[in-house]
């Protein structure tokens, strides 16, 4: 790889810690601000926003939980709602303003905020079962990429809510658990890093829904897994995550992705806190990486909010 696909951009300007209301009322890019902490601290909950709610549902804490937390970004508030049928981690997608939870068993819970109930019944469960997976939304399908069923999968999936069945698609070129996943232009999906059958990598692929196909760009030159992220403005932003195979060596490190030029521009503002395997959303332009874990798989109830 050239060292000219690596955009480097200075980080000291944009590294003061702000409170969720300071950076509601000014701008400040390149910036992390902290919100209230989740009631429950868990890390791989099902996490999604709808309208200026986040919804962080399931995860793990020593055990597999069930419990639903609300968080309003506006107020920076916490409410509860409605607990999972079945206790599980996994990913969260939203779609026509319902989140849908996947979990490491396979099955697919359905939340409705407005009545605030979960539905599972009747709902197709994905047809490869296995966790440590990602997950993202074009034109309302629900695309969940790679995971780990013994040995890490290729396997790419799509669910659409509408007609509830599910569609193979063509595979990662390298198999892979817990990238980080975006939406890039029309109808591109980007899979950066995760954890390979050889340990952690920098693989970065992209996926054309049209053509049904994938095809390797530039990689990231850190390599890491587990970490928070979300497309915005045509930028895929990879914060923090794991550089080793267990949870013991987190990095600050935050950096983006834009597939036009194939580049990546690092060092980003770092993380306050280091983090492996959040939950992550994005609400008025902002990112928002809800928990996960540390150094000593010690399960984290922060909030980090990230302002491009």
């Amino acid at each position: 790889m050239s060292m000219r696909s690596i955009v480097f951009a200075g980080v000291l300007a944009g590294t003061a810690i702000l409170s969720a209301t300071q950076a509601a009322a000014k701008v400040v890019h390149n910036s992390w601000s902290s919100g209230a902490n989740m009631p429950t601290a868990r890390e791989g909950a099902a996490v999604g926003a709808i309208k200026t709610k986040i919804y962080v549902a399931g995860g793990r804490n020593g055990v597999f939980l069930a419990v639903n937390e609300i968080y309003d970004t506006v107020l920076n508030t916490w409410t509860t709602g409605a607990p999972m049928p079945t206790p599980d981690w996994g990913v969260g997608a939203v779609v026509r303003g319902e989140l849908y939870a996947i979990g490491s068993g396979g099955e697919v819970q359905k939340y409705n905020p407005v009545t605030n109930k979960w539905k599972t019944k009747g709902l197709a469960p994905m047809p490869t079962v296995r966790d440590s997976l990602a997950a993202a939304v074009y034109q309302g399908k629900i695309y969940v990429i790679g995971g780990f069923a013994g040995i890490r999968l290729t396997t790419v999936e799509s669910y659409d809510p509408a007609s509830n069945t599910w569609t193979e698609l063509a595979p990662m070129l390298v198999g892979k658990s817990l990238p980080v996943v975006g939406k890039l232009g029309s109808g591109m999906i980007v899979a950066a890093g995760g954890f390979t059958n050889n340990g952690v990598t920098g693989d970065t692929e992209v996926y054309d829904i049209a053509t049904n196909s994938w095809r390797t760009v530039t990689a990231d030159p850190t390599v890491r897994q587990a970490g928070c992220g979300w497309d915005i403005n045509g930028k895929l932003y990879f914060a923090s995550g794991d550089e080793g195979p267990g949870y013991d060596e987190a990095t600050y490190l935050v950096e983006s992705f834009t597939l036009k030029t194939q580049t990546w521009t690092t060092p980003l503002a770092p993380l306050p806190q280091s983090t492996v395997y959040p939950g992550s959303a994005d609400v008025g332009g902002r990112i928002f990486c809800m928990g996960g874990a540390t150094n000593g798989d010690r399960e984290l109830n922060n909030v980090q909010i990230y302002q491009p």
